[in-house]
């Protein structure tokens, strides 16, 4: 279960990086992928920093 986590919160990094130029990070990630990466339980601001 850590390393699906664990997995998960890579995948997602590596999606902002490679989308950073074309939209923000919150808006990148599928909604599904957002929820499975545990994203849903941050903070607005946390989120914020997310999206730089």
């Amino acid at each position: 279960m850590k390393k699906r986590v664990a997995l998960g919160i890579v995948w997602v990094a590596l999606v902002a990086v490679g989308s950073a130029a074309e939209e923000v990070f919150t808006k990148a990630v599928a909604k599904a992928d957002f929820s499975a990466a545990g994203l849903g339980k941050l903070s607005t601001e946390e989120l914020a920093r997310l999206d730089g």
